[in-house]
């Protein structure tokens, strides 16, 4: 990892050399570009996670509430919608506890006869 940040250094060196020339002036040039780059490149992560992930933070409540509309007259009925169980995973956990019981009625029966 180290190589590799020191050939890229190396090589953008190199490159703005020949851009700039030899001289003093030159290097100055080419030393306040990297610094601006560098910057630039250490700023961008820290305004991705400040405005994308921290600005989601600000505004997800009020967002939520309005797009919901739980706050208005209807926001009783529309919490029970919500937490209501779909009737899918209703018949489909019916199901299951009818066969769980079976499944307990069969392993005491098997108990009884020795097995």
């Amino acid at each position: 990892m180290c190589v590799r940040i020191f050939k890229v250094r190396f090589c953008f060196f190199y490159y703005f050399s020949f851009v700039f020339g030899r001289g003093s002036d030159s290097w100055f040039t080419l030393l306040r570009s990297v610094v601006a780059y560098k910057r630039f490149a250490d700023n961008v992560p820290l305004v991705i996670d400040h405005e994308l992930v921290r600005g989601i933070e600000r505004s997800v409540l009020s967002i939520l509430n309005t797009g919901l509309g739980i706050n208005g007259p209807d926001g009783l009925r529309i919490c029970k919608e919500l937490a209501q169980e779909s009737h899918t995973v209703a018949n489909r956990r019916e199901e299951l506890t009818k066969k769980l019981d079976r499944m307990n009625i069969a392993s005491e029966e098997l108990l009884k006869l020795g097995l």
